[in-house]
């Protein structure tokens, strides 16, 4: 995995430049990047990141810009970016001020020379092809050839004022990744404030000012934790519609977070753990797709085998943040006894493995034993790694 910023959602930013050479308005779309996240062997199928396709302005030189500008070209083409981070969720109190924002180069990993009808093979082909490849000189060239990659990425940080304002004052033309997260807590609970933008910088540009930046908050959960209830929805009033976990006491709990787009990789392996009854646990599923005529046709034409309830959507639904739901298919598993026994972050990790396989992952959560260690969830991040 290539920079810290891989490990979160590509969104995408709409922006305008101020260019040298541009007097006139031209409006352009600029497609996000999709990034291979991991070989997701553990789910059988090479998952990338969904990227947000938004637009560009090149607008003319504004007067109390072109100071800025001319200074930019002595400064061998040296961009200065400047934006605002804002708060998507009013509900909470997080301080901006000294909050680091990080710009980093992305660099996309050269292309696996899968075999061909790789996408078809058994989930222990693809492992046993992957582990004889990462053996081999061409593996061990490959993965030299990532560090390299890794190595030479740009990377600038700065801090955010207690408005939330900052700047970079060297960034070069290339496409970055703008990001930055926070633990907090309210109401003894512990949250993470994130964000991350695509920031495409062409040349001749000299000067950035970027839309503001929504800051999302979610809720950071860590093994041992009591598992939040299931709040799929709020009614006009303001009262949430509830789903119990303590309805599902006795046996360990896999909560599966999907969408139509999602489902079908994780479903097989779902599948594969209820037909074997190993290890013996309860799958309740929780669709985030906007209910529409089209999830209704899926769920007639093509049911999961587990139980499954509906949510207001992803962007309508609590559990984005009470379970830190950043991108589909996410799982969670929760002891009988209403404790988180493995995150979904743990899950993404320890199922990155050569060697993974989602019934062993499982079986060693609900064992107590450490499928990954708990600090990587964040450690990665903030190192950088």
């Amino acid at each position: 995995m290539i920079g810290a910023l891989n490990n979160f959602l590509v969104l995408g930013t709409r922006f305008k430049a101020i260019a040298v050479e541009r007097s006139q308005p031209v409006y352009l779309t600029h497609v996000g990047i999709p990034f291979l996240l991991c070989l997701g062997l553990g789910f059988g199928s090479i998952p990338t990141a969904a990227a947000l396709a938004l637009p560009v302005a090149y607008v003319g030189m504004q007067d109390q810009e072109k100071d800025d500008d001319q200074d930019s070209e002595s400064r061998s083409g040296k961009v200065k970016v400047r934006g605002q981070l804002v708060l998507a969720n009013s509900d909470y109190e997080v301080e901006l001020a000294g909050l680091v924002v990080t710009l980093e180069q992305i660099v996309i990993p050269p292309q696996l020379p899968l075999p061909e009808g790789f996408t078809e093979m058994e989930l222990t082909a693809r492992q046993e092809w992957y582990k004889s490849f990462m053996e081999s000189a061409e593996g061990k060239k490959y993965q030299a050839n990532l560090d390299k990659l890794d190595a030479e990425r740009s990377i600038f940080t700065t801090k955010a004022d207690a408005e939330g304002k900052f700047s970079f004052e060297d960034a070069t033309a290339d496409v970055f990744g703008l990001y930055g997260q926070k633990e907090f807590q309210q109401a003894g609970k512990t949250y993470l404030a994130e964000f991350f933008a695509e920031i495409p910088i062409q040349d001749k540009i000299r000067f950035i000012e970027l839309d503001r930046l929504p800051v999302t908050i979610k809720r950071l959960l860590k093994v041992g934790e009591t598992a939040p209830d299931l709040s799929l929805s709020v009614d006009a009033q303001g009262k949430p519609n509830v789903h119990l976990l303590k309805d599902y006491a006795g046996k360990p709990l896999l909560i599966c977070f999907w969408s139509i787009n999602s489902i079908s990789n994780m479903q097989a392996e779902l599948e594969k753990l209820i037909d074997s009854k190993e290890p013996e646990i309860q799958i309740l599923g929780v669709n985030l797709n906007t209910p529409s005529d089209e999830l209704t046709k899926f769920m007639q034409e093509s049911p999961p085998k587990w139980k499954s309830v509906q949510s207001a959507g992803f962007d309508a639904s609590p559990l984005t943040v009470d379970y830190a739901v950043s991108a589909l298919p996410a799982i969670w598993l929760v002891s009988d006894k209403g404790k988180i026994l493995a995150t979904d972050m743990q899950f993404f990790q320890a199922l990155g493995a050569e060697d993974a396989d989602l019934a062993q992952v499982l079986k060693k959560a609900i064992a107590g034993e450490v499928i990954v260690p708990i600090e990587a969830q964040i450690g990665d991040v903030e190192a950088g790694k």
